[in-house]
């Protein structure tokens, strides 16, 4: 069973869709002003500080991923003391569905690091 992320452009592409529905309507009302060059500099400033929001929410989401990944790797040291002789045969379950959490965890983390390089993977 493979599991692929829910990447989330929405954000992204809402952002930029608002900032050129934003930039068309002032330039549309600064078309006569001289601040036409100030508008489109603003625009610019702002679409720079929501792509560092965006990576830096980014960011936060990989760490707790990693936070995530570090505890689930805690909890599959029972490996350790476990025999292939164990007569409780759902503990293997157990940890198998630890090895799938830690999968998945790290799959998101990855996810998270793509949105920052801005290389999405399949």
């Amino acid at each position: 069973m493979s599991f692929h992320p829910v990447i989330s452009r929405e954000t992204s592409s809402q952002t930029d869709d608002l900032a050129q529905r934003l930039r068309s309507t002032i330039q549309h009302a600064a078309s006569t002003c001289e601040c036409r060059e100030q508008v489109d500099e603003a625009i610019a400033r702002f679409m720079t500080l929501e792509q560092a929001r965006r990576d830096r929410s980014a960011l936060l989401k990989a760490r707790g991923q990693l936070v995530r990944i570090i505890a689930l790797t805690q909890m599959l040291a029972e490996l350790d003391d476990i025999s292939w002789t164990e007569v409780d045969r759902s503990a293997f379950e157990e940890l198998a569905q630890l090895f799938d959490d830690v999968a998945r965890a790290a799959t998101l983390g990855s996810a998270a690091m793509q949105m920052i390089s801005g290389e999405v993977r399949q």
